[in-house]
């Protein structure tokens, strides 16, 4: 198992061992002064365990069962002398004692501790209080167990989150690095070849050289704009753009390689439909999707095309006849660098990054995507943009 990125109960343990050092002595002086001997063997016998912790989180080690098996059972046993021979002081004390139980311990263990402390605590107080009060010190206690609960509960989300983006960030970087070793691997080879005079140095050794940077240098600006979007700098030039023109020279630049793969396209947008959007942008969404669609769909298959207005938002869809993606692949579509595992794999060429930027530049806009599983077989992706009152819509 992978250390966490923050260990936060190691860190409060500590922290809570250096805040104890420095007010629990004082505590325990002044009941030895009072005459309270038990009291004051309690507060050293949890300042010694504490201290015992502390220790062992400086010298890199972190015991868990010396915090679930010692300290829970001592600080309960302090709660309950504390009650008996400081009545108030001793419920005062139940607080922090229970923020130390969710901060410490994982959160299965910290309810059982708070369990016991209650089963202590509350007793306790009917005991040694007047029943007004020992009433307000069960029900703020309560409050505090319920509302440290909620509080630890959050920040294990963040952490888990931070955790997955953590092991996103290293995955995109090894597969960025092998994406770009290959073509550069390959080039190198191709010049020193031609420098050697294994190869011929002519027009076509260029063209094949040039291809390969060529490869390189959109990939590197793939990554730039998706490391913009990562810190919200990805930034767009809105005009008013028609989008049947931006569609139809969008296919008229991939009309080729439609027919190379025998691949049919029924275009449904709606003339008199404009849009504000940065009109490069918008063309890098449409271009993306088609090379998706023409480098995934089956020779012989075809591609659709619709535009439709949805509430307060504009929906250009592009779907393709297949092959399609599971439900499971559905939901990784927008990753980086992923493929799935079949028909849409490495040896059909890309880098994986065309979904993950369609959703960055359609962010970027104020937009969204979605991917569902196209009615003709295979795989729609369905880009949203908001629209304002200015946009014309035709009839949609």
């Amino acid at each position: 198992m992978d250390k966490p990125i923050i260990d936060y109960r190691v860190k409060t343990i500590f922290w809570i061992t250096v805040t104890a050092l420095v007010f629990v002595p004082a505590f325990a002086i002044n009941n030895f002064i009072a005459g309270r001997t038990t009291m004051g063997w309690m507060s050293v016998l949890v300042v010694s365990v504490l201290v015992l912790q502390a220790w062992t989180i400086y010298r890199g080690r972190f015991y868990r069962l010396l915090t679930t098996a010692v300290l829970v059972p001592v600080i309960v046993l302090f709660v309950m002398a504390a009650f008996y021979y400081q009545q108030i002081i001793g419920a005062l004390w139940c607080y922090p004692a229970v923020l130390v139980f969710y901060f410490i311990l994982p959160r299965r263990k910290a309810i059982y501790a708070s369990i016991c402390l209650l089963l202590v605590a509350v007793p306790s107080a009917w005991f040694a209080l007047e029943h007004s009060l020992a009433t307000r010190v069960a029900v703020t206690l309560l409050a505090v167990t319920f509302f440290s609960a909620i509080f630890v509960l959050i920040i294990e989300q963040q952490q888990q989150e931070l955790e997955e983006k953590e092991a996103q960030r290293r995955d995109s970087m090894a597969s960025a690095s092998h994406e770009l070793r290959t073509p550069l691997t390959t080039t190198l080879a191709q010049v020193e070849a031609m420098r050697d005079g294994i190869r011929p140095l002519d027009e076509f050794q260029l063209a094949t050289v040039s291809r390969s940077i060529e490869h390189m240098a959109s990939l590197v600006d793939d990554l730039y704009l998706l490391s913009l979007a990562d810190v919200r700098q990805l930034t767009v030039n809105k005009q008013t753009v028609a989008i049947v023109d931006t569609v139809e020279d969008a296919l008229a630049a991939v009309k080729t390689k439609l027919a190379d793969h025998s691949l049919q396209i029924a275009n449904n947008a709606i003339p008199n439909v404009s849009l504000s959007a940065d009109p490069h942008r918008l063309r890098q969404i449409i271009d993306n999707l088609l090379e998706n669609c023409c480098r995934y769909t089956s020779s012989g298959g075809s591609i659709h095309l619709s535009v439709e207005r949805e509430q307060h938002m504009l929906k250009f869809t592009v779907a393709d006849s297949g092959p399609g993606v599971s439900d499971k692949q559905l939901k990784k579509l927008f990753e980086r660098f992923y493929r799935t595992d079949q028909s849409r794999s490495r040896h059909l060429g890309g880098a994986g990054l065309g979904l993950s930027l369609i959703k960055a530049l359609s962010e970027a806009h104020g937009g969204h995507v979605k991917a569902a599983h196209a009615k003709q077989g295979g795989l729609a992706i369905s880009v949203f943009f908001p629209l304002t009152n200015d946009h014309k819509i035709g009839r949609l």
